[in-house]
């Protein structure tokens, strides 16, 4: 009975935790006091690469080197933890095929939204239209060194069409 009620409260905060990933990566403009409490709540913001400061450490670190580190980090820890589960399952662990059951939803559950939200930002470019003559500069929204007329950009365009296969699409 006990474990019913606390299964439940589980489910609601998971959804509190799920909207509050949503507001903040999202960009959302919010009711002052709203707006308030989210800022409160910052801390559940699971977008831990401008906290880890890669920016200062490599000086050529942009929002498509952000976009891999996002979309690969996740499919590598899950890449192990599928190692460790098929070594548990080899060695008929059931303890340690549950915690990696477990770790692997937890992951995916933790990186869908940050890594969701990155991947959808990397389509929305900034138009400025240059006032001498009749061609526009269009430069990444979240970034503006990054240019989408450049090569890198259109390379790595193909890559995100890939993760959002992945990841947004590919979890449902």
């Amino acid at each position: 009975m006990y474990l019913h009620i606390l299964y439940d409260h589980f489910l609601f905060a998971k959804l509190i935790f799920l909207a509050i990933q949503v507001a903040f990566n999202c960009n959302v403009i919010f009711p002052r006091l709203f707006a308030k409490v989210l800022r409160g709540l910052a801390l559940v913001n699971l977008d831990i690469v401008p906290a880890l400061g890669l920016e200062c450490a490599f000086n050529k670190f942009n929002y498509i080197d952000k976009m891999l580190l996002v979309t690969l980090t996740p499919l590598a820890l899950a890449l192990l933890l599928m190692i460790g589960f098929a070594y548990s399952f080899k060695t008929k662990n059931e303890k340690a095929k549950n915690v990696i059951s477990y770790l692997l939803l937890l992951l995916s559950y933790l990186v869908f939204v940050g890594t969701s939200s990155t991947l959808i930002f990397y389509f929305k470019c900034h138009t400025f239209s240059v006032p001498t003559g009749h061609v526009s500069q269009s430069y990444l929204y979240k970034d503006y060194s990054v240019s989408c007329n450049s090569n890198s950009y259109k390379l790595y365009l193909k890559f995100a069409c890939f993760m959002i296969c992945v990841y947004p699409i590919g979890s449902k």
